[in-house]
């Protein structure tokens, strides 16, 4: 996944001293960018996987951009992402959207839970603006680029059932970028989460064609029951008319092994 929120390609660790007495301990990393901390609350080691992280995630390009970490214990045990704002981000919302999308998974991967806030500030770490923590929604596995999020009411074997099935039948892009997220509801249903851009319109062909999907990921990974399809913008908010509940009748018509024949229509390749 890649971030238009920052910051650099690849690490070299030093650890030195910054200016900052908030932030006294430094990380300089290739191409003139830099992650702060305070030794207090984050050790060296937590430093170093912390980058390592960024780096994986796609999270760095060549430009230098200087980040800091800050650990809150009062009144409740928070992270706090700092991004020094050159560029006015903060006015842009792809580049808010971004920022509240890593700072889940920084929460759910690697801060175990806690709640994380995204500030863009100066460059003396003084805030500009500062976004409030997103709910967490669970971890997630990864398949050539896509990713399937889950929850506690799935497991992660069964989330790589999932990435599995919908990368063998086409629905994951071959050059990733491609997010879901599954649950189960109380009623034990499975919502199916797709995330789509802003170009989404729900139409009549589009909701026919996810009654089938629905239907075909039913009877071939989830024994027959019910699976609601909701298109979600990248925050995981359902789209305008884009929850698509599980159809009975459609799924009569619909049994394996003939499932992957009406698989390879849309929305499988949910353009």
């Amino acid at each position: 996944m890649k971030y238009t929120v920052i910051i650099l390609l690849s690490l070299i660790v030093v650890v030195g001293c910054s200016k900052n007495s908030k932030f006294p301990q430094q990380l300089n990393l290739e191409f003139g960018n830099t992650l702060s901390y305070n030794q207090n609350a984050i050790n060296d080691s937590l430093a170093n996987s912390y980058a390592n992280y960024l780096k994986s995630e796609g999270f760095f390009t060549k430009d230098a951009q200087s980040i800091a970490i800050e650990v809150v214990s009062e009144p409740k045990r928070m992270f706090k992402f700092y991004i020094v704002d050159k560029v006015e981000l903060h006015k842009k919302p792809q580049a808010i959207v971004d920022a509240k999308v890593l700072a889940r998974h920084l929460s759910n991967e690697i801060f175990e839970n806690n709640p994380v806030e995204v500030i863009f500030s100066d460059d003396k770490f003084q805030p500009i603006k500062t976004l409030e923590p997103e709910k967490s929604i669970g971890p997630r596995v990864k398949l050539d680029g896509n990713e399937v999020i889950y929850n506690e009411t799935f497991t992660m074997e069964g989330a790589y059932i999932v990435a599995n099935f919908l990368k063998d039948n086409g629905f994951f892009k071959p050059n990733g970028g491609q997010s879901v997220m599954v649950e189960i509801s109380q009623r034990k249903r499975m919502n199916l989460y797709i995330v789509t851009d802003d170009s989404f319109s729900m139409t009549e062909e589009k909701f026919r064609e996810t009654q089938k999907f629905g239907a075909i990921i039913s009877y071939a990974i989830y024994s027959g029951q019910p699976v609601d399809v909701v298109y979600t913008n990248r925050l995981m908010k359902p789209r305008n008319n884009g929850v698509v509940f599980f159809n009975p009748a459609t799924a009569a018509m619909i049994k394996d092994p003939k499932a992957k024949e009406v698989f390879a229509e849309e929305p499988t390749k949910n353009k």
